[in-house]
């Protein structure tokens, strides 16, 4: 997960609702973060340090947020959490037809699969 904030309440019901769906840090899922503390600059750079770990996705609340990963990646999928339109920010191309390796997390579902 980056962050724009620190950390908090947010990354806190985040891992309840995993942890609701049978995900348990430390015992079947890892969880890596990164929080800006409200620096947009640090995006990038906190950006390209989850990538360099190899996740097997990355939650991006906010659509600076998921700017700034997508800026960094093309392979490893993003779920980002906003409440803008995603094709009028340039994270799908359309709603029929996303492409890329983003998601929408919430009412808003664009599927897209890790190649391999």
């Amino acid at each position: 997960m980056l962050s724009l904030n620190s950390p908090g309440s947010d990354i806190e019901a985040f891992d309840r609702s995993l942890a609701d769906r049978g995900y348990v840090f430390g015992r079947n899922v890892t969880k890596a973060s990164r929080w800006a503390e409200g620096d947009h600059d640090k995006l990038a750079e906190l950006a390209k340090e989850l990538v360099s770990l190899n996740p097997s996705l990355i939650v991006a609340p906010g659509y600076v947020v998921a700017l700034a990963v997508r800026r960094a990646t093309s392979t490893i999928p993003i779920v980002f959490i906003i409440a803008s339109d995603p094709v009028k920010i340039g994270l799908a191309k359309s709603f029929a037809h996303p492409g890329g390796n983003a998601c929408a997390f919430q009412t808003i579902v664009i599927t897209n699969s890790r190649p391999s």
